[in-house]
């Protein structure tokens, strides 16, 4: 399903895209009120991340898919795939990305109560991490790490 899919580094022309698959696929999850954050503020943190390895899923000429890993630190940051496009493969096709370019293995951080976003990690081999450290971080959060069969 995912043959006419792109995945290609984003550039700032992407940014307003990317806001809006980012806020569009958060808001669907039904946990949108446990961030404050706006639109505007996602297109501002896009300018400010300089770590990031930010990657778009280009499907139809239409964005669908934003990938941002933070390679030093092997962490896979986020990973959203538009409401509308969910189901077709797109987010498979962006963790197999982001697995390629970590090969060595990744952690991510999610929302206890987001039921899909967790199955699709576990589906794709991440197990909970409890020995990774919560530091600031609130009751609300799971950190989860994959590595390669060897």
């Amino acid at each position: 399903m995912t043959n006419d899919l792109t995945i290609r580094p984003a550039s700032p022309h992407d940014y307003d895209s990317i806001a809006d698959v980012w806020f569009d696929s958060w808001v669907s999850t039904g946990l949108g009120q446990t961030s404050d954050a706006s639109r505007d503020d996602l297109r501002q943190r896009l300018e400010t991340e300089d770590d990031w390895d930010l990657l778009v899923a280009i499907r139809h000429e239409r964005l669908s898919g934003m990938l941002a890993l933070k390679p030093r630190s092997a962490k896979l940051d986020q990973i959203f795939v538009h409401p509308e496009d969910k189901g077709q493969g797109i987010g498979r096709r962006l963790m197999r990305e982001a697995k390629e370019r970590l090969p060595d293995g990744m952690w991510l951080k999610a929302h206890r109560r987001n039921a899909n976003a967790l199955r699709f990690y576990r589906s794709e081999g991440f197990i909970p991490d409890l020995e990774r450290p919560h530091g600031d971080h609130g009751p609300d959060d799971i950190f989860l790490t994959w590595r390669p069969a060897r």
